[in-house]
């Protein structure tokens, strides 16, 4: 396995992307590698793209050498306010098996958006059916 089969993607804060699935790949990440607080933020600091990069550039300086810091703006920022919860559930509800999608692939999918919402393991169940 190569090293960049594992380097976390790119974030481009676009809203298609799960910020929260991200964000905890990243961490994992750089847990796995041992990375120093300066090379995580370094590397944190490198994946930004785009507007996300925009962001970042924004922040206090005292902010991007702070992963601790740095994590919570970033999960203020783009992770799903309560409010938009409505959409995630909704999308979890409607979520149908697309052609040629295995039956574990489609499982998988309704147990990473039963876990965006909350859902008990009864209502994935019911969700899947």
């Amino acid at each position: 396995m190569s090293e960049s089969t594992l380097t976390p993607t790119p974030f481009y804060g676009t809203g298609l992307e799960d910020a929260q699935e991200w964000l905890a790949y990243f961490v994992w990440y750089v847990t796995f590698k041992q990375l120093t607080e300066p090379a995580t933020v370094a590397l944190f600091a490198l994946l930004m793209h785009g507007v996300a990069n925009t962001w970042f550039s924004a922040l206090d300086k005292a902010e991007c050498n702070d992963f601790k810091a740095l994590r919570e703006r970033f999960t203020n920022k783009y992770v799903p306010a309560p409010i938009s919860l409505w959409k995630c559930a909704s999308d979890f509800w409607a979520q149908e098996q697309r052609q040629g999608q295995s039956v574990e692939d489609f499982y998988h999918e309704i147990k990473r958006r039963a876990r965006k919402v909350g859902a008990t393991d009864d209502t994935t169940l019911f969700a899947l059916m």
